[in-house]
């Protein structure tokens, strides 16, 4: 449940950072009065990835475990599309692919000799995606807070998390983002290197076939 709950996180850093370039070290709060509605703060966040069809970048990801007080690094690369086909690309600290045609979301250990499958259609990982592709009504499912340049996300109904952070800078273009879980567990993704619309696909790229050997192990939704 927990990788579910991490790849959602990802999503929305993913679809939502596509026009961030710049460094994070050059952040700045943006210019938001306490007169300015949510509606259009989500307009304009939303607006920095309508034109984008591919994505490709770098990231590193900090997963923060509560009760072994217990910290996690990963770093890899990504390439994502508007229509939730994505293929993440771990190489540190050990080599994990998350590979998804829209349909399957497969997620494969190759040290572990094993990969895990997952039906999207009905999922948690389908309400992300609608969300991201502008096919859900947000304020229908979160209630929003703005404090500073960050625009806090919580559940209406029951989840498998508390809160999600959207980080953004000057440009309403989301840099970073946090997830805490219900176990205040917190998972943190940030991104580089962007390249968009720049990918030349192939049909077979988010198509995953199980090398032989291999245990296939299927998740619920």
């Amino acid at each position: 449940m927990k990788t579910i709950t991490i790849i959602i996180t990802l999503l929305i850093a993913v679809a939502l950072t596509a026009q961030e370039k710049k460094d994070l070290k050059n952040l700045k709060k943006p210019n938001v009065s306490k007169n300015s509605k949510i509606e259009d703060l989500i307009s304009k966040i939303k607006a920095s990835y309508e034109s984008v069809e591919v994505l490709e970048a770098d990231f590193e990801q900090e997963f923060f475990h509560k009760a072994y007080k217990r910290k996690k690094l990963s770093s890899g690369s990504v390439v994502f599309t508007n229509d939730l086909k994505m293929k993440w690309s771990y190489i540190s600290p050990e080599k994990k692919y998350i590979i998804s045609n829209g349909n399957i979301l497969w997620i494969y250990e190759p040290e572990n000799e094993q990969a895990f499958k997952t039906i999207i259609k009905d999922s948690e990982l389908e309400s992300a995606a609608k969300f991201l592709l502008g096919k859900m009504d947000i304020l229908k499912k979160y209630n929003l807070k703005l404090k500073d340049n960050t625009l806090i996300l919580t559940p209406k109904e029951e989840s498998n998390y508390k809160n999600i952070y959207l980080i953004f800078n000057s440009e309403y273009k989301i840099i970073e983002t946090k997830m805490i879980d219900n176990f205040s567990n917190e998972n943190i993704i940030r991104y580089k290197n962007f390249k968009l619309n720049e990918f030349k696909l192939t049909k077979e790229f988010f198509d995953f076939i199980p090398p032989d050997g291999i245990e296939i192990i299927e998740k619920d939704k």
